[in-house]
C-alpha cells in the first residue's frame, strides 16, 4: 500500500499534465502559425511542453533540498533529455510508419538537424563540464541560460513567415471574450476537441495549460520523494525514470501529433529543442536562482555517482540519434532501435534501484 500511493499520484500527475497539454497544443498551433517549419516545434512547442521539467526541478531543488533535491532536479532534466532524445523520435516514427502507415520513412531537414543538433550538443557538453566540478555556482546556471539565448536568437533569425494574409485578417476580427463561451471552449480543449481561437483566447489557453501543468508537477515531485523514501533509494533513481517520463508527456504528444500531420521537422525539432530547454532553462534557471538566494551547490555532498552516469548517457544517446537521422530518411527499424536503447536504459536504472 505504501508503494501504491506514490504510483497513483504519478498516474494522476500524468493525466493532469496530459490535460494541460490539450490546452497548450491548440494555443501553440495558433500563436506559432506564422513560424517556418521546424521553428515552431523548437520554440513554442518545446518551451511549453518542457515547462513540467522546469517546475519539477524548481520544486525539488527548493522544497526538497534536504533530501538531495539537486540530484533529483538533475535527474529529472537529464532523464527527460534521455527520454526526449530516443523515445519521442521513436514514438513519432512508429506512429507514422506502423500505426497510421502513412509512409515507410520520414524525412527531416538537415538544416533543422544541424541547427538544433549543434546547440544541444554544446549545452550537454557544457553541463558535463560543470557537473565535473566539486561545486556549482550561480554563474554556471547563467552560462546555460546564455546558451539558450543564443539558440533562441538563431531560431528567430529569419524564423517567421509573413506571406499569410488570412492570419492577419483573423487577428483583426477577434471576438469579445464571453465568460460562458470561454469556459465551454476550455472544457472542449481539455477533452482534446477542436476550438476556434483568436489571440486573447490562445494566450488564455496557454496560461491555463501552464498552470495546470505546474499544479500536477507538485503532485509528481511529492510522489517521487515518497517513492524514494519507501524504497530507501536515492531520490535521483525515482526521478530519472518516473519524473522524467511524466514530465515528457507533453513533448511526446505534440511530436506524435505533428508527425501524423506530416510536420516531421517540427516533430523532431520539438524533441531536440526540448532537450536544449531542459538543460539550459529547466536546470540553468533554478541553479542560477538557487546560487544567488541560497548559495553554491556542493556536488560532493549532493550528487550521487549515478548523476555522473546520466550526463554521459544523455550525450551519447543524443549523438547516436542525430547520426541516425542525418542521412535524411529514417524508418521503423530506426524507431525500434531507439526503443531498444531506451529499454536498456530503463533496465540499467532498475538494476541500480535493486542494488541500492
Amino acid at each position: 500500500m505504501a508503494t501504491l500511493v506514490p504510483f497513483l499520484m504519478i498516474g494522476l500527475a500524468c493525466v493532469g499534465i496530459f490535460f494541460g497539454c490539450n490546452l497548450f497544443e491548440p494555443a501553440a498551433d495558433y500563436l506559432g502559425r506564422n513560424m517556418k517549419d521546424g521553428v515552431k516545434g523548437a520554440t513554442i512547442n518545446a518551451v511549453g511542453s518542457s515547462l513540467p521539467e522546469l517546475f519539477t526541478t524548481l520544486i525539488l531543488l527548493f522544497l526538497y533540498r534536504d533530501m538531495d533535491g539537486f540530484s533529483g532536479g538533475v535527474a529529472t532534466t537529464a532523464g527527460s533529455a534521455v527520454f526526449n532524445a530516443v523515445l519521442i523520435p521513436a514514438c513519432a516514427i512508429l506512429a507514422v510508419t506502423m500505426w497510421a502507415r502513412a509512409t515507410d520513412t520520414i524525412e527531416v531537414s538537415r538544416k533543422v538537424l544541424l541547427r538544433d543538433g549543434i546547440f544541444v550538443i554544446i549545452a550537454e557538453v557544457v553541463l558535463i563540464i560543470f557537473l565535473g566540478h566539486h561545486t556549482m555556482y550561480w554563474w554556471m546556471g547563467a552560462a546555460l541560460l546564455g546558451i539558450y539565448l543564443l539558440y533562441f536568437g538563431a531560431l528567430m533569425w529569419g524564423g517567421w513567415s509573413i506571406d499569410d494574409d488570412d492570419d492577419d485578417d483573423d487577428d483583426d476580427e477577434e471576438e469579445d471574450l464571453v465568460p460562458g463561451a470561454l469556459v465551454g471552449d476550455l472544457l472542449t480543449a481539455l477533452k482534446g476537441g477542436d476550438v476556434g481561437l483568436d489571440t486573447p483566447r490562445a494566450w488564455g489557453f496557454l496560461m491555463g495549460g501552464v498552470s495546470l501543468v505546474g499544479l500536477f508537477c507538485f503532485v509528481l515531485s511529492e510522489a517521487t520523494v515518497q517513492l524514494a523514501e519507501t524504497w530507501d533509494v536515492p531520490l535521483f533513481l525515482t526521478t530519472v525514470i518516473f519524473a522524467a517520463a511524466a514530465t515528457s508527456v507533453p513533448d511526446t504528444i505534440l511530436s506524435v501529433k505533428d508527425a501524423l500531420k506530416g510536420n516531421y521537422d517540427d516533430a523532431v525539432a520539438n524533441a531536440i529543442g526540448s532537450n536544449i530547454f531542459d538543460v539550459c532553462i529547466s536546470l540553468g534557471l533554478p541553479l542560477t536562482i538557487y546560487g544567488i538566494v541560497v548559495g553554491p551547490v556542493d556536488l560532493a555532498a549532493h550528487a550521487d555517482e549515478g548523476v555522473q552516469v546520466i550526463r554521459w548517457v544523455m550525450l551519447g544517446f543524443t549523438v547516436v540519434v542525430l547520426a541516425m537521422f542525418f542521412p535524411g530518411k529514417v524508418g521503423k527499424k530506426a524507431g525500434l532501435a531507439m526503443l531498444a536503447m531506451y529499454g536498456s536504459w530503463v533496465l540499467y536504472i532498475a538494476y541500480r534501484t535493486v542494488a541500492a
